[in-house]
C-alpha cells in the first residue's frame, strides 16, 4: 500500500511539473533593454492641502547629454491633460522636483520621458514612464 501510494504521488509530481506555468496577474509586456539609458522614473505626491511635487530623472552612460521631460497631468472629462510641464539637461543625469498646487476633485498622474543624445546633437535612444495615480 505504502509502494503504491508513493507511486502515484510520484506520477502525480512530474504531472506538476511537465505543466508550463499560466499567469494569473495582468499581463506583463515587454520591457525593452536599452544600450545607453541606464534609469528613467518619476513620482508625484499631493499634500493634504493641495501641492503636487513632481520628480522625474534619469540616467544614461555613453552618451554626450540627456533631457527629462516631466508633464504633470489631470484626469479630466475622459482624459488625461497636460497642465506643466518641466525640463532638465545633463551630460549622463538630468533629474527634476517642482511642486505646484492642484485643484481638489481630480486625479492626477506624472508622465515622464527621457532622451539620450550623440555629440551631433542626434537622439540615440528615448524612454517615458508614468508615476502612480494620485486622486485629491
Amino acid at each position: 500500500m505504502k509502494r503504491k501510494f508513493s507511486f502515484i504521488l510520484a506520477v502525480i509530481l512530474l504531472v506538476t511539473l511537465a505543466v508550463p506555468a499560466m499567469a494569473t496577474g495582468p499581463e506583463i509586456g515587454i520591457t525593452p533593454r536599452f544600450t545607453y539609458i541606464s534609469k528613467v522614473a518619476t513620482s508625484l505626491t499631493i499634500n493634504n492641502i493641495g501641492v503636487a511635487t513632481c520628480t522625474a530623472n534619469g540616467y544614461a552612460t555613453g552618451v554626450s547629454s540627456v533631457k527629462v521631460i516631466c508633464r504633470l497631468q489631470q484626469y479630466k472629462n475622459g482624459s488625461w491633460t497636460t497642465i506643466r510641464t518641466w525640463n532638465d539637461t545633463g551630460t549622463n543625469m538630468a533629474s527634476l522636483a517642482k511642486s505646484v498646487a492642484v485643484y481638489s476633485g481630480y486625479t492626477y498622474r506624472t508622465y515622464t520621458s527621457f532622451y539620450a543624445y550623440n555629440a551631433a546633437g542626434s537622439l540615440l535612444e528615448s524612454a517615458s514612464c508614468y508615476s502612480a495615480q494620485q486622486t485629491y
